[in-house]
């Protein structure tokens, strides 16, 4: 009996914010292009990211779009032209088109030689996630295949017989195949990446050729699963799960690493069957498009399990792998999407599923993935090993899903084609078998007389899915499907027009009852919406008109997909694209020359010369428009004309120009009032005027600016130009000053006036117009000057300087003279009257005076008053209003009390203003009044600190502390240290107080001093004195502690009291008495010692309590 191991396997996905996170692009499919055709492009990013290319749907590809597939240099533009997109599978993939310019020419066919302006970097946008990483689009000249029926080689994409590209696509220019069976190369075909980051061969291949494709009745193209090993996929198939081998005591045989693919099977190994001398172990994963068997953009290989069965890998982007087993005996596993799971002993594994379920017991067959449309290119899936019963028995392996292939050429004929999944391996537990892959066929042209199977493996007991099959045709004519239920789908087409006028008739085909939305972009313009095609039929057709100025232009179709499936792995698009459906059109070409016949130029007499002037010729044809500017000449020749550029032949693209610059000069100084010559040159439009002529005519102006008093107008004479002195008198330096003045041209051409500027700053001057016409009545124009109000000084002088564009070294200067008169208030004082008791009131005088040298005018109290006038109020003014100011003499005093009405911040503002009048300017000023208002909230832990009773020997230490309280609205400040006074001062004594000082309180604080009293100085008896601490509290600015203490000296009573009488004690002989000592006062005294001044005398107890 096999060992029955439990593997728990634990996946922690920490997902942060993921909707936002940038986006990103792991492949793009195709990824080459080239000049004059489309490639239908698909970009796929990692498996799991949701949301990650935005919210599905249909978007233009403009730059204004909120989702965009666009070139990272903007030179790239021109070369290739990204069409509307479509974001399917939950923001997982966005389908497209994108169009090589047809004036492109690579240097290679081989994208691995191309030069860096062939080498597209381009990125995706996604509004609210900025931009993805960026990927290459490679433009590539067809690789020449041609006729290779006579080539030894059947591996297309390698050898003789082409290269894939970087992502598995080959643009060819035709393909003629033998009679024989031709495979898909699976070499590694991304040397970019490290090998160890899978092999890219394993994608799925798009070939896109000019020209036909064609084979004969034998030739056939086939991506079939299983063609190495059973277990391998075709390109774009998922592997197939490696076998397990039964190990017997002496055998050590092992079974086989999961199968190459898409997406690596996942392995087989060796089961040691409980012996003790054999090992468990696992062979390797096979390889994937990216490392560890994993595909291009994280699609996980099948799981390694418990050396029973290994499940088989799904061949789709957004599918997932088959489950191994982790029990021989009760191993049921539920298929995956696409591949097979494994099965207990003795049983096949599950079939890889596609189109249907893949077949297997309960339900361990790859189930239903993708749709119908193939939309995402992708292969079958691989079905899982058997699970081997027995000693020295090998299961078999599964079987490798079919590769997926789009195909596109105007005519493929005599091909066959197929992608069928490999037949699973027999043993003790067949392998399961690999589903049948994708064919996608698109033609403009024609199909025809082609076999086409995508048959999914069939070894017993457990059938395998069919593929899938598209055909986009025009013509499907005798197309035998061999693989019952792989009905194709249907997709459409347009016609091969390229070279078109710019009006003709598009057609194509649909199927019937399907709607079609078309879509066209100018090379110099965005994507628009086209039109509809909403017929029935099949056939449909549509006028197209193609606009000037462009000559290329790019054109997409969609097909709506109705009721689109949103089931997690069967998802469908709100539309597709289709290889066969987009067009370049290329308008017929003809060149045609747009330029001025007549160009007319007044210069004035005052300018410098030579002056230059221009002229655009364009060509608004298709193609080059040609210009002999070699050969150009004047008639005359002799009026001071002469062309600068352009000289040689010149070559004029398609809705380009070339500026045409000449020169004029008077010549010989001839500064008479009028020139005029003919140039002619030759050119290529057989339709326009040859040779063109251009007509130049010169007039030559004198300049004459005047200034005039709008009520004082004179007429302007040789010796009269008007006003050269503008004296504007005394003003108010705020006030509104605006003097009205008429600016005069009476000059014999329009003039441009580039600046008005005035020397000194002092003025501004504004007029209507720039440009002024020189015929009256409109040569005049009004000309507002204005005082600046920054001007605070007295007599001023300023010049007026106007200069125009036609003459730089032409000047009119007209000076400005005014005296400005100007009111300065200033209030005087402190506005801050800090903290104000709520029983108290606080009040100020501010000083009002005038700095300026005009009088102030203060009327009344609307020109005097306080904003608010709640808590602060004007108690007084004086002198009594209305007052004048004289500049820097006067005083006005305003008395200003402050009463709060609560603990809180009060403000206010002071504010006077001075109004217009005959001694007196407008002028204002103001002073900001903050006060608090506060309650005192103090607590005081004792009012009297009591030393109590204690001998002259005492020294003893108390404490109090002083608290702001929490409900307090302010600070508490010690303003200055504590001090003992009264009557004993000399007993008691500071020992700490609070530090630094002054010393501030929060509200919720306190602070603790402590005291000291000595019984050492004076005598006997009470000692009272008190502490007194300083604070800024208007209620307590001084707090007072009492302090008091007694002492007590030592009363003995000694009896008898004043001698002892022993009687007589003869010699040798002791003698006892008792003497009583009692302790007359209030205190407990210890006697320490009785002394004796005879030795012969001793005492017992010699001290004690008292």
């Amino acid at each position: 009996m096999k060992n029955l191991f439990k593997l728990i396997i634990i996946f922690l996905f920490l997902f942060n914010n993921l909707s936002k996170a940038q986006p990103v692009i792991s492949y793009i499919i195709p990824d080459i292009g080239t000049p004059n055709l489309n490639t239908y492009y698909e970009i796929i990013t990692r498996t799991n990211l949701v949301d990650n290319f935005g919210t599905d749907g249909f978007y233009l590809n403009n730059s204004n779009d909120s989702v965009r597939v666009e070139v990272l240099n903007p030179i790239d533009t021109q070369k290739i032209i990204f069409g509307p997109i479509v974001v399917s599978w939950e923001g997982r993939m966005i389908s497209g088109q994108a169009f090589i310019n047809p004036d492109v020419k690579p240097n290679s066919s081989d994208w691995s030689l191309l030069s860096s302006e062939f080498r597209i970097p381009f990125r995706v946008f996604v509004q609210g996630k900025g931009y993805s990483n960026i990927d290459t689009f490679y433009i590539v000249l067809p690789q020449h295949l041609g006729d290779i029926s006579g080539i030894n080689e059947s591996v297309i994409g390698e050898g003789q017989l082409g290269r894939r590209s970087r992502r598995g696509a080959m643009i060819i220019d035709s393909l003629i195949l033998g009679a024989k069976t031709y495979t898909i190369s699976t070499q590694d075909c991304d040397p970019l990446i490290n090998g160890s980051r899978g092999n890219q061969g394993y994608l799925p291949i798009t070939i896109l050729s000019r020209g036909i494709i064609k084979g004969t009745s034998n030739s056939r193209i086939a991506l079939d699963g299983g063609m190495t090993k059973i277990q391998d996929a075709a390109p774009g198939g998922g592997g197939g799960g490696g076998r397990f081998y039964d190990a017997t005591l002496l055998g050590n045989n092992n079974g086989d690493d999961g199968g190459n693919g898409f997406v690596s099977g996942g392995p087989g190994g060796r089961n040691n069957s409980g012996i003790p001398t054999q090992t468990n172990a696992f062979k390797n994963y096979g390889i994937g498009s990216d490392s560890s068997g994993y595909s291009l953009n994280g699609v996980a290989p099948p799981i390694k399990g418990q050396y029973e069965a290994s499940g088989g890998a799904t061949g789709h982007p957004f599918g997932r792998s088959g489950d191994p087993c982790f029990d021989g005996n009760t191993c049921e596993q539920t298929g995956g999407y696409g591949g097979g799971s494994g099965n207990k002993q003795t049983y096949a594994g599950g079939s890889g599923g596609y189109a249907v379920n893949g077949g297997g017991y309960k339900s361990s067959g790859g189930q239903v993935c993708g749709n119908a449309m193939i939309v995402p290119l992708a292969g079958g899936s691989g079905g899982a090993s058997g699970n081997p019963q027995g000693a020295g028995t090998f299961s078999g392996s599964g079987g490798g899903g079919g590769g997926a292939l789009s195909i596109a050429a105007p005519i493929i004929s005599q091909v066959n084609f197929s992608a069928n999944g490999a037949n699973g391996g027999v043993g003790n537990g067949n392998g399961g078998n690999g589903s049948g892959g994708a064919l996608l066929f698109y033609t403009k042209i024609d199909f025809d007389n082609s076999q086409i199977t995508v048959n999914g493996g069939n070894t017993s007991p457990n059938a395998a899915s069919c593929g899938r099959i598209r055909s986009d045709s025009k013509i499907w004519v005798n197309i035998q499907p061999l693989t019952p239920n792989a009905n194709p789908y249907v997709g459409f087409t347009t016609d091969t027009n390229n070279l078109v006028p710019r009006k003709f008739v598009l057609s194509g085909k649909k199927p019937t009852n399907k709607n079609l939305k078309l879509y066209i972009k100018p090379e110099s313009g965005v994507w628009q919406h086209y039109g509809d095609i909403t017929s029935s039929a099949s056939s449909w057709s549509q006028m197209i008109s193609l606009p000037q100025p462009d000559s290329i232009f790019y054109f997409v179709a969609l097909m709506d997909i109705d009721n689109p499936a949103l089931a997690p792995y069967e998802q469908e698009p709100l539309a597709i694209f289709s290889q066969a459906g987009a067009n370049i059109f290329l308008i017929d070409k003809l060149p045609h020359l747009v330029c001025d016949s007549v160009i007319n130029a007044r210069y004035f007499k005052c300018e410098n010369f030579p002056k230059t002037f221009f002229t655009t010729l364009i060509n608004t044809g298709d193609t080059n428009l040609t210009v002999e500017f070699q050969n150009q000449y004047f008639i005359k020749n002799n009026q001071g004309f002469s062309v600068i550029s352009p000289t040689g032949y010149k070559v004029i693209k398609p809705m380009d120009s070339v500026k045409i610059q000449l020169s004029f000069s008077p010549p010989n100084n001839n500064f008479s009032n009028f020139f005029s010559d003919t140039l002619v040159f030759k050119h290529n439009d057989n339709f326009t005027t040859n040779p063109w002529k251009i007509a130049l005519n010169v007039t030559l102006d004198t300049i004459l600016l005047t200034i005039q008093n709008p009520n004082d107008l004179k007429p302007i004479t040789p010796v009269y130009d008007g006003l050269d002195t503008l004296d504007l008198g005394a003003v108010c330096n705020n006030q509104n000053l605006q003097y009205d003045f008429i600016l005069q041209n009476y000059s014999t051409n329009f003039i441009n006036i580039n600046s008005i500027v005035f020397k000194n700053n002092y003025f501004a001057a504004q007029i209507n117009s720039n440009l002024m016409d020189f015929q009256e009545p409109n040569n005049q124009q009004n000309l507002k000057i204005t005082l600046l109000n920054k001007i605070n000084t007295g007599p001023i002088l300023d010049s007026m300087i106007l200069k125009i564009d036609e003459c730089n070294n032409y000047v009119k200067r007209v000076y400005l003279k005014a005296f400005i008169e100007y009111t300065l208030l200033n209030i005087i004082g402190d506005g801050n009257f800090g903290n104000v008791d709520m029983s108290s009131q606080k009040t100020r005088i501010y000083k009002i005076v005038n700095k300026g040298n005009k009088g102030a005018l203060i009327n009344d109290l609307t020109d005097l008053f306080l904003i608010k006038n709640g808590e602060f109020k004007i108690l007084d003014v004086s002198p009594v209003l209305p007052v004048t100011l004289n500049p820097n003499t006067d005083t006005l005093f305003v008395t200003i009390q402050f009463k709060p009405s609560a603990e809180a911040i009060f403000s206010d503002s002071l504010f006077v203003k001075s109004i217009a009048g005959p001694n007196s300017c407008e002028n204002d000023s103001s002073i900001e009044l903050i006060a608090k208002g506060v309650t005192s909230k103090i607590e005081v832990s004792d009012d009297l600190l009591d030393f109590g009773l204690s001998s002259k020997c005492a020294d003893i230490e108390k404490s109090v502390f002083i608290k702001n309280l929490p409900n307090a609205t302010n600070d508490l400040i010690i303003t200055r240290r504590a001090k003992i006074t009264g009557v004993d001062i000399n007993n008691f004594s500071i020992s700490q107080e609070p530090s630094p000082i002054p010393y501030t309180i929060k509200p919720g604080d306190s602070v603790e001093y402590f005291v000291r009293y000595s019984g050492s100085a004076g005598g006997e008896g009470m000692k009272n004195t008190q502490l007194e601490i300083y604070t800024d509290s208007p209620t307590d600015s001084v707090i007072i502690v009492k302090l008091q203490a007694e002492r007590e000296d030592l009363h003995i009573a000694v009896n008898p009291p004043n001698f002892i009488d022993l009687g007589v004690v003869y010699t040798g002989f002791d003698k006892d008495t008792i003497v009583s000592l009692t302790n007359l006062g209030r205190l407990n005294q210890y006697v320490i010692r009785i002394l004796s001044d005879n030795p012969d005398l001793s005492v017992f107890p010699f001290g004690g309590w008292l």
